[in-house]
């Protein structure tokens, strides 16, 4: 018994992009790609799959999902003539999490009307977000299906579709990106002060930086400094001063950093107000450790413990709908204590 010789991945890359195209021809399928984008490295052949020798779908990859920085997929499809079809959105995004090791239950999921631009036209679709850092939308035009994936990528969509031609260029063999490989750690300071503070105050300033230079193209944000000892001694002084086991410390200080950079995403007078925000950090702050549970704000407090589901019963707020209605719950009762120390 003989055996095909092994080929080489070129080869292989060659052969799948060629038969692609043949499949095209049989039946185009116009391919949707980023129109305009120069701050993503350029689009690659993410994969595709046929029916009946006739291409469904193909997606168009920015970026590598195990480097870090923006990244982005479009997929376009066209389930008909086919028995299958799309997945929830909710779906497609977690795979990707997936393959970020990103958990998906660590995050608010939340969804809204969106947009995108398809050749020079505006389209209506559904935009799902998952945290800060995950979103994806998904539209239809025509017999098409256009879905949209990102992560640490904000910008409006605009894409068009190209043909034969310029998906030949597209799937050109492109050597995959160097896997990333960590810096090794830096020896870590000595923690010097309250670790609670020291910890928020760098959070809030890397997150400041993250959000500039996505919208600006300001300076590319630092990690927060003495990052691994910073962490772990606050989630040592949370449990020395709550009385918590450490795993339960570290979930705690994790739902206080997720308040506050919320806070400062969602919320101007936090932003814009030092004062305000200084109180309103010293409130939380206290109120986490537990040394002072009944301040002010408590009842902002305790509405971003349910929203978060650290409380017995708020499993109910699992649904979006649900989500969505405790964030407002959550922002109403900040703004109320906003107005009672603005009198």
């Amino acid at each position: 018994m003989e055996f095909e010789p092994q080929r080489r991945p070129d080869e292989l890359i060659r052969s799948s992009r060629d038969e692609l195209l043949r499949a095209l021809r049989r039946r185009p399928l116009p391919v949707a790609v980023l129109a305009g984008m120069h701050t993503l490295p350029p689009g690659r052949l993410g994969g595709w799959e046929s029916w009946n020798g006739a291409v469904s779908n193909v997606s168009v990859t920015y970026g590598a999902a195990d480097v870090p920085g923006s990244w982005v997929t479009v997929e376009t499809a066209r389930w008909g003539g086919t028995t299958i079809s799309a997945g929830p959105l909710r779906e497609a995004l977690e795979h990707h999490m997936r393959i970020r090791q990103d958990r998906s239950s660590a995050v608010e999921w939340f969804g809204e009307d969106g947009a995108v631009t398809v050749d020079g036209r505006t389209v209506a679709g559904h935009l799902l977000r998952a945290g800060d850092r995950w979103w994806a939308l998904r539209c239809s035009l025509r017999d098409l299906e256009i879905t949209v994936v990102a992560h640490d990528w904000h910008s409006s969509v605009a894409l068009r579709t190209i043909a034969d031609p310029e998906l030949h260029e597209l799937t050109s063999i492109v050597p995959a990106p160097p896997a990333w490989q960590p810096a090794p750690p830096a020896e870590p300071r000595e923690i010097q002060g309250e670790p609670h503070r020291l910890l928020v105050d760098e959070v809030l300033r890397s997150d400041r930086e993250r959000a500039a230079w996505m919208t600006d193209g300001g300076p590319a944000p630092r990690s927060p400094e003495n990052w691994p000892a910073l962490w772990r001694a606050a989630i040592l002084r949370q449990a020395d001063l709550a009385d918590q086991p450490e795993s339960e410390a570290q979930r705690t200080i994790q739902v206080m950093i997720d308040q506050l950079t919320n806070l400062q995403h969602q919320a101007a007078w936090f932003r814009d107000q030092e004062g305000l925000r200084e109180l309103a950090i010293s409130e939380t702050l206290l109120f986490t450790t537990g040394l002072s549970p009944n301040v002010p704000s408590r009842v902002a407090q305790m509405a971003w413990l349910r929203r978060q589901g650290s409380q017995p019963g708020a499993h109910a707020h699992a649904r979006i709908e649900s989500l969505a209605a405790a964030r407002t719950h959550w922002l109403d009762a900040w703004q109320t204590w906003v107005r009672l120390h603005n009198i």
